[in-house]
């Protein structure tokens, strides 16, 4: 173990920190960059572009106290409590207007400081700027994060996520300064999204890499990290009170996803297969699972799931007990920040990509452990040619798909028939597909024509055609009802 401290964060000048920092908003901006030139899609219709409650000062306090949408008087509740990122969308609207190139900017701008926020977290736990450099490079520009990056709404994740970083780097500092800044940014996290709980198990396990790292730097247990968990927990507690006080349940929904709490347990682990292939094989993303389908036993999916979960956790359980940090940390991260989606407390979908946002980093842990490995293996300073030219290919390779990711969702057009090629056979995607086409302007037998040629499925042209008739129909009567713009783009 004294080998990993060769590279204690202690050596490292302000100026390599500030380089490594400054090429990483680099790539992002490289990597999502033309995420800027997109237009408003999906949700960001209900939460932004007509979302009335972001259009004075006025409804500060009602943004903040209480989850609603505001769409042309129609004022709806959600079941959802983000009062920092309706703050931030308040402030940003008024200050700049309903720019969907600011809020863009704005997405850009998080998950850049959730990249540097990140970087300086893996410096704090002894890793090597090389290795902390190209690990957060791949957390920043993997394509698993386009729904975060380029969805405008999901601003929420990307301040928690940047939020919980810093929260945790700080929770590593000394001093009772540090310490009341960590907590405080871990309720701006927790205020962001509910994932600010992670704080709670990720930081124990930093704690317990860095003591194996350093052990001459504290106790595995002192006075700092039992403070820092108490006051965590309190914090915990005081704002899923609020929560519930706002919105009255603690779930999203009454009913999980698979209609029972056995089938959805039992279909939760082929999710986590799933997961797994997003991270290795990062395309393929859909929008929506709705369409898939709830597990009635123990078939190959579940039982698959399950073994690589029990083998997952065996390899936890080895690099704990053999004190390898960085492995273990990766493992438990990922594995952990995955729990909040994991339907024990019943949430309104399957899965998204955009839950992969936080459970990277711990991916992002692994590759730079593995980094640091050849680093102390090489017994130099410097990653060799064949590490650089593999790391390069892989984030090119990122590269180019996070810019197939920004065309795909230019405007609501480009989205659905991007989600509609990727499975001609949902149904839900193909009546999107046609309804916006026929937002579009395209007329309704051209629509019909290629939706139903790209894929081959004839079947599907009556229900196609159904959308776009109640679309037309939505249309004409708009003017004299009520009736939010965009209703029928969340069939």
């Amino acid at each position: 173990m004294k080998a990993e401290n060769l590279h204690a964060t202690e050596n490292v000048s302000g100026k390599v920190v500030g380089l490594c920092c400054a090429g990483l908003v680099l790539l992002i901006g490289i990597s999502w960059g033309l995420s800027l030139r997109n237009d408003y899609v999906f949700d960001d219709h209900y939460y932004l572009s007509a979302n009335a409650w972001f259009e004075s000062w006025e409804n500060f306090w009602p943004l903040v106290s209480r989850e609603e949408t505001n769409v042309a008087g129609f004022v709806e509740k959600t079941r959802f409590w983000r009062p920092l990122r309706n703050a931030h969308f308040l402030v940003e609207t008024m200050t700049f207007g309903k720019s969907p190139t600011v809020y863009h900017f704005f997405n850009l701008l998080w998950h850049s400081l959730a990249a540097v926020g990140l970087f300086l977290l893996f410096l704090r736990i002894k890793i090597a700027p090389e290795a902390a450099f190209l690990a957060v490079a791949f957390f920043a520009m993997h394509p698993a994060q386009s729904e975060s990056v380029v969805w405008m709404k999901e601003r929420d994740g990307l301040m928690s996520g940047a939020l919980l970083f810093f929260a945790l780097y700080l929770g590593l500092g000394r001093g009772a300064l540090s310490a009341v800044m960590s907590m405080a940014l871990m309720l701006g996290s927790l205020l962001s999204k509910e994932t600010g709980v992670l704080y709670l198990g990720l930081m124990p396990a930093l704690w317990w890499a860095r003591w194996v790292l350093a052990p001459d730097e504290g106790g595995l247990v002192n006075r700092r990290i039992i403070s820092l968990l108490v006051a965590s927990l309190c914090l915990t507690a005081l704002y899923l009170y609020l929560r519930h006080l706002v919105l009255g349940q603690t779930a999203q929904v009454d009913q999980p996803p698979g209609g029972t709490m056995s089938a959805t347990m039992l279909t939760m682990p082929g999710i986590f297969l799933r997961y797994l292939r997003y991270v290795l094989l990062p395309f393929g993303f859909e929008l929506t699972y709705h369409h898939i389908p709830a597990e009635k036993g123990f078939g190959l999916l579940p039982v698959a799931g399950i073994a690589v979960m029990l083998l997952w956790l065996t390899a936890f359980a080895l690099a704990v007990w053999k004190r390898r940090p960085y492995l273990a940390l990766g493992l438990w991260w990922f594995l952990f920040a995955l729990l909040p989606y994991s339907n024990i407390i019943p949430t309104m979908q399957w899965m998204a990509i955009r839950f992969l946002y936080i459970p990277l980093a711990g991916i992002a842990v692994l590759v730079a452990g593995v980094a640091q490995w050849r680093l102390l293996k090489g017994g130099t300073n410097r990653l060799g040619l064949p590490e650089l030219v593999v790391a390069g290919v892989v984030l090119v390779s990122f590269i180019g798909f996070d810019v197939d990711r920004c065309l795909a969702w230019r405007n609501d057009v480009s989205l659905w028939r991007d989600m509609y090629y990727k499975n001609p056979s949902n149904v839900e995607t193909a009546m999107s597909f046609a309804d916006h086409l026929t937002r579009a302007g395209v007329a309704v037998l051209t629509g019909i024509a290629l939706t139903v040629l790209a894929s081959g499925r004839i079947e599907l042209a009556g229900g196609i055609a159904v959308c776009i008739g109640r679309t037309e129909l939505a249309g004409a009567s708009r003017s004299s009802s009520n009736e939010p713009p965009g209703a029928g783009a969340q069939l």
